[in-house]
């Protein structure tokens, strides 16, 4: 049985560490709810697409526990947050200077760059 890693820190009581494989199951079931397009909106997905994610989820990882709340919403908040962040360096107006990195797979900067970044 796969027991969930818990960590406390944080606000809540138990804060649950997302292993490889559970955020690769996730992104594969927000990606087959798009391409079927049952809970695709607009700009993201219907009321109850949680749910949907938890039943996929129990299927592929039976034994992690994952609920739709709080495990997945707050893990798809935080691949948000981590997105946006990514998306602002690469696309936003203080872009000169980073580049993604496809073969290691982030973001490259020369040092003085990520300085006047963080500033």
């Amino acid at each position: 049985m796969d027991i969930p890693t818990q960590d406390a820190r944080g606000r809540g009581k138990y804060k649950r560490k997302w292993k490889y494989e559970e955020d690769a199951k996730l992104f594969e079931a927000l990606l087959d709810m798009v391409n079927v397009g049952a809970y695709k909106a607009e700009n993201g997905f219907r009321p109850g697409y949680l749910n949907n994610v938890e039943e996929i989820m129990q299927v592929s990882l039976p034994n992690s526990g994952l609920k739709a709340k709080p495990h997945t919403e707050s893990r798809i908040k935080i691949l948000q947050r981590d997105f946006n962040i990514v998306y602002d360096m690469l696309n936003g107006p203080n872009t000169s200077g980073f580049s993604f990195v496809p073969i290691k797979k982030c973001v490259m900067a020369e040092k003085a760059v990520w300085e006047a970044y963080l500033q």
